[in-house]
């Protein structure tokens, strides 16, 4: 390779000087003391080029393996697992990390297919967006949303993919996955909160607005009656005044449950705030509601 060439260069043109003036020697003797001390400069230059080669190839050593130190340490302390996968994406590196992430020894990994460890209903649409990474569709691997598998069943992750079957060093595909479950858990609570009464667990006044608007949209055309109940309880205010906050709510959940035992599924029924509910009737062939009911 022309980087040996390269590096062998200065030690030829050294000897090649040698060789010259060694033969110089030979053939005059009256060059004796001059050809002499040219060949003593010239060991003494490749000695010394020799000896910084030595301290250039120390130094580099040391950096590498300072290098090395850190890179294990950024591995071994991440909180995020990484996975190493050859061409087949079969593992070859786990890093120690699975064990605090997922409650399995990095052993316990490796050499297993990446889909084994992947949830078998999300198994799908992971190798789609796989399949454009090492196809080369895209720029920066994608963040994949899937459940993988634990010493505890299955956790809610996310995980970037980078294609290096291409860099020599690695050979394959990198996937970094963190655990998001408790997240995942707080954001579907979330989700719960925005459209649901905490207390009585009916729809709020936010979903109510959305399931009307829906149903009116649906009705515009063949114009179908709707039916709209605003109830407001009489008397609650001294009920929580005279018993507490405690049995105001116990109150409140009873109603709420005596409204839903009134009504067909699909109808809806909200807790609009304090003491105030609404009931949306969507009238239908059957009459609308249930014998025994609200009627």
């Amino acid at each position: 390779p022309t980087s040996r060439v390269e590096a062998l260069a200065p030690y030829l043109v050294v000897l090649a000087a040698i060789a010259v003036l060694s033969f110089a020697l030979l053939v005059d003797d009256n060059a004796g003391p001059v050809v002499l001390v040219l060949l003593v400069v010239l060991v003494l230059a490749l000695v010394a080029r020799q000896a910084l080669t030595v301290l250039d190839n120390a130094a580099l050593a040391s950096l590498l393996a300072l290098r090395e130190r850190h890179f294990r340490s950024l591995v071994i302390g991440a909180k995020d697992v990484i996975v190493l996968c050859g061409r087949d994406l079969r593992t070859t590196y786990v890093s120690p990390s699975s064990e605090a992430v997922l409650g399995l020894r990095p052993a316990d990994l490796v050499g297993r297919s990446f889909w084994d460890l992947v949830h078998p209903e999300d198994v799908e649409h992971v190798q789609e967006e796989f399949a454009r990474v090492l196809a080369g569709d895209l720029s920066e691997g994608p963040l994949l949303s899937c459940r993988i598998t634990s010493a505890h069943g299955w956790v809610d992750t996310e995980s970037t993919v980078g294609d290096l079957r291409g860099d020599p060093g690695v050979a394959g595909v990198v996937i970094t996955t963190r655990d998001v479950t408790e997240r995942t858990a707080l954001e579907a609570q979330l989700r719960v909160l925005a459209w649901q009464d905490p207390l009585t667990g009916l729809a709020n006044r936010t979903l109510l607005h959305d399931r009307l608007a829906h149903a009116l949209r649906q009705r515009r055309p063949v114009n179908e009656p709707l039916g709209l109940l605003l109830i407001d309880l009489d008397g609650f205010k001294p009920v929580n005044d005279t018993y507490g906050h405690a049995i105001g709510d116990a109150l409140l959940q009873q109603v709420a449950e005596r409204l839903l035992a009134g009504v067909r599924t699909g109808d809806t029924v909200a807790r609009l705030g304090g003491d105030e509910f609404a009931v949306l009737l969507e009238v239908r062939g059957d009459g609308g509601l249930r014998r025994g009911g609200l009627d």
